[in-house]
């Protein structure tokens, strides 16, 4: 992904991977989704953009 692309660009893309995944299948490691989308190591960290929202109580 280039610069100008957006967080939400890659939550889209990253949704649309694991929905193509079978029960059991495992994730991309972190070094293969950095190679695969472009991007930094910084996304990856804290929750993933794929995270549905927490609910604090």
């Amino acid at each position: 992904m280039s610069d100008s692309s957006s967080s939400a660009e890659l939550a889209v893309a990253m949704r649309a991977m694991i929905d193509r995944l079978a029960p059991g299948d495992r994730l991309p490691s972190s070094r293969e989704l950095i190679r695969r989308y472009q991007v930094g190591p910084a996304p990856w960290r804290g929750p993933s953009p794929c995270s549905p929202p927490r609910a604090w109580s």
